[in-house]
């Protein structure tokens, strides 16, 4: 399983609705996960273990364990190498805000780990169904899109479970767009739209250089952010035995979507909210 996305699990299962999950996306960039969640994580110890250890600190913690014998040095070195991830900062925020408590961490651990197929997929094919004929194609597109996002923007994401209608005051603000269409035996135009806070916000992340405005480096790092992505989508398709091409990245601002079986998903991040737009042809 996926070690990005316990969020979009609970979202998927409805424990957490999306007004909950915005804040806490915005909490866990500095999250730095303890050590008694990891060692939850990685089972080395349960949540009845957990309640007669001191586990304020990673620190104290440490001690704890090893002075009753719970723990060796060796497992604690394993705990200090694990490379988090978005899911135990996630984690550890609905602990520290007292959402969950340690046992209740421990029950959706091991649901989420069983969740098949991975809950990105399951939250977009529950979107596309009944709209799209090929929800397989975005879903799958959609899986690599939202690593992409954790991984190159370094963004924590959870995609909402409702499909996004445009507001009629949507575009009462700038709002920018960004396109890119891959044809040939797959055919999918991807793009994202953003108002201009969340737009300057990604592609700073992108090109990790300040930015206060939408100019030309803003755009062309959104630009370049989905060449990347769907450049590596065209490699995922050759290994399907179908061949594609990617046309040239494209962008506007303040035009309504509308493409042929076009997809709207609304994306929460710790920056803010954008959306994903996916459809067989160009939609702007």
């Amino acid at each position: 399983m996926n070690s990005n996305y316990l969020a979009q699990y609970l979202v998927n299962e409805g424990k957490l609705t999306p007004a909950e999950i915005k804040p806490l996306l915005a909490d866990i960039a500095d999250k730095d996960p303890q050590l008694p969640l990891m060692a939850l994580k990685l089972r080395m110890l349960d949540a009845d273990a957990l309640k007669g250890l001191d586990t304020a600190s990673s620190g104290d913690f440490g001690k704890d364990a090893l002075q009753k014998g719970l723990l060796s040095h060796d497992q604690l070195q394993k705990l200090h190498r694990q490379m988090p991830g978005e899911t135990l900062r996630f984690a550890q925020a609905l602990l520290d805000g007292g959402r969950m408590d340690f046992g209740e961490l421990q029950s959706e651990f091991a649901a989420y780990e069983k969740a098949s197929p991975d809950p990105v997929y399951s939250a977009v094919e529950k979107a596309a169904a009944g709209q799209i004929d090929d929800p397989e194609l975005y879903a799958d597109y959609m899986t690599l899109f939202m690593d992409s996002l954790v991984g190159f923007l370094h963004t924590p994401v959870v995609i909402d479970p409702e499909p996004f209608v445009i507001p009629n005051d949507y575009f009462s603000d700038n709002v920018y767009e960004v396109s890119q269409r891959i044809e040939g035996d797959a055919n999918l135009v991807s793009g994202m739209m953003a108002k201009e806070k969340e737009f300057i916000s990604l592609a700073a992340r992108y090109s990790q250089e300040e930015m206060n405005e939408v100019d030309d480096l803003a755009v062309d790092s959104m630009e370049e952010f989905f060449n990347v992505v769907n450049g590596l989508y065209c490699i995922q398709l050759a290994g399907k035995n179908k061949e594609t091409e990617l046309g040239l990245p494209r962008w506007n601002k303040n035009i309504a979507p509308r493409g042929d079986q076009q997809l709207l998903l609304k994306i929460h991040a710790d920056l803010g909210s954008f959306a994903v737009v996916l459809a067989a042809d160009e939609f702007m």
